[in-house]
């Protein structure tokens, strides 16, 4: 009678450890799923931030320098302006306000990429920042008057009638001078 009871509970420990193992990778499963969403919503939301924050940078960019090109137009106001770089800017580039009007320049000065030749043809825009695309700007006007480069003098080599800019160690650096109605841009940096 001991040798019975003793078999049916080795069956019973058996058949409840079998269950037991089961249950353990059911609740790994679910341990498992669990993590991998929290990853998985996590990193978009790192990612949103990260989105946001450089959005935020690019406004911020974008009204200070159209900002700077309105208010150093008057004759005689020369400024240095360092410019944050919004983290998906590599290069800014300008066109002459000349471009429209009579008489300007020719576009064959004008670099070889669509959206800036459509755009300056057009004179929808004169401002374009490249970084993985070549882009106008979003959140401010596209497209100023206001805008001179600087003429070549006898010997000397000038940005006119187009130039871009680059940044360097995350900032550009920038020369406003006012020449009347409009405002020369330059580097401060040599290219």
């Amino acid at each position: 009678m001991k040798r019975l009871k003793t078999s049916k509970r080795l069956k019973i420990s058996k058949t409840l450890g079998r269950k037991a193992q089961i249950s353990h990778v059911f609740t790994y499963l679910v341990i498992l799923l669990v993590v991998g969403a929290i990853i998985l919503f996590g990193y978009k939301g790192i990612m949103s931030i990260i989105k946001a924050g450089c959005q935020q940078q690019r406004i911020s960019f974008e009204k200070s320098l159209y900002g700077f090109i309105d208010e150093f137009s008057n004759k005689g106001s020369v400024r240095e302006e360092v410019l944050k770089a919004p983290c998906d800017i590599e290069e800014v580039c300008f066109a002459d306000s000349a471009f429209c009007e009579p008489y300007g320049p020719t576009y064959e000065s004008l670099p070889d990429d669509e959206v800036i030749k459509t755009n300056v043809m057009d004179c929808t825009a004169n401002i374009f920042f490249k970084g993985e695309f070549t882009e106008t700007p979003k959140f401010s006007p596209p497209y100023s008057d206001k805008i001179s480069l600087k003429k070549a003098q006898a010997g000397e080599q000038g940005d006119y009638p187009f130039k871009c800019f680059k940044v360097r160690g995350g900032d550009f650096k920038f020369l406003f001078t006012g020449l009347g109605r409009k405002t020369q841009i330059e580097s401060v940096w040599k290219n």
